[in-house]
């Protein structure tokens, strides 16, 4: 499975972890400490966006709503939040601000493979890595 993630994580261990599961896939991953770090990354080309919600400087909300205020029209980069909360309106408030799923931590590799077939294998999707 081919695709380029961008994984906005501020923990070290999690970033070192799913880094591994995502690579060991055929995915390449770019990771971005905090909130303005991942706006920055967010101009360049990647398939899916792997949000943590909770940031140091700003939320993954904040990024999410601030990156879709300037996304390019003809372009929808696929963002998913990542949360240790499952709580139905903390999904409500993800998906309300541009989200397009919900993820809960920890992330299982079972999941892991789950999503990047539903996102990676969609219809007309020009993967970044290409």
């Amino acid at each position: 499975m081919k695709g380029k993630i961008l994984l906005v994580e501020d923990n070290s261990l999690n970033q070192k972890v799913f880094k591994i599961m995502f690579e060991d896939v055929g995915c390449e991953v770019d990771i971005a400490s905090n909130g303005s770090e991942a706006l920055a990354k967010l101009k360049g080309d990647y398939d899916i966006v792997i949000m943590d919600v909770g940031l140091p400087d700003m939320s993954g909300i904040e990024v999410t709503q601030a990156y879709r205020r300037i996304e390019p029209k003809h372009k929808h980069t696929v963002i998913l939040a990542l949360t240790g909360h499952n709580l139905d309106k903390d999904q409500d408030r993800c998906i309300e601000a541009g989200m397009d799923g919900y993820l809960v931590k920890p992330l299982m590799r079972a999941d892991m493979l789950s999503l990047l077939e539903k996102w990676l294998q969609r219809p007309g999707l020009n993967t970044a890595a290409g």
